[in-house]
């Protein structure tokens, strides 16, 4: 197996060559300092490449979105030492492997590089939490209307459709109504999931 490490710490450049060296039957590991300096022919002959997130600028976004199409056979893997929903969000729509954290535990480390190369998918619970928890947020913001969100605020302290339609004065059928469209846009089963919804964002 042919590997590729992106860091311009030389600690994370070695501490990775020597997990990989350890745990894995590689051919060959090769450093670089940046994503620029990779060649497409090396690409070509590599299976996995690690990447430290620190080294790739907003360009380089869409050139590593890019790579799984041209080279088939690669699996990207990217390293986040800063371990945040933002940076999360960066990297939560590429075409990559997986996404890791700052992780103390070689084993585990291990694990998560075999289960990449057994074309499994991997991305920090935590971090994905931070981010559906973020997202969910802006989802009132992004989708919903004035009249909608207030309807969410009424479900939020416990008001029944009666309730709701006499403190907006509006009629029942208008608060089912919008408690509908609400349910579509938010891709909620019921009226159970909503009222989590609300109360989660309040």
């Amino acid at each position: 197996m042919n590997s590729i490490i992106i860091s311009d710490s030389f600690i994370i450049r070695d501490a990775l060559t020597n997990l990989l060296k350890t745990n894995f039957k590689v051919d060959s590991i090769t450093s670089y300092l940046n994503l620029k300096e990779v060649s497409n022919e090396s690409l070509q002959k590599t299976k996995l490449l690690i990447v430290d997130l620190k080294m790739v600028t907003t360009s380089d976004m869409s050139y590593l979105n890019s790579l799984k199409l041209k080279f088939h056979n690669l699996k990207v893997v990217i390293l986040d030492l800063l371990s945040n929903s933002n940076t999360l969000s960066r990297v939560s729509t590429l075409n990559i492997d997986a996404y890791i954290i700052n992780i103390t535990d070689k084993d585990e480390f291990s694990l998560i590089i075999k289960k990449v190369l057994k074309n499994e998918k991997y991305f920090d619970s935590e971090l994905m939490g931070m981010l559906i928890k973020s997202n969910k947020r802006s989802l009132n913001k992004s989708l919903l209307t004035k009249r909608e969100l207030e309807i969410v605020s009424q479900v939020s302290k416990g008001f029944d459709n009666k309730e709701i339609a006499e403190n907006l004065y509006i009629s029942e059928y208008t608060v089912k109504k919008h408690i509908s469209n609400i349910l579509s846009k938010l891709h909620f089963k019921n009226r159970r999931d909503l009222m989590l919804y609300a109360l989660d964002d309040k």
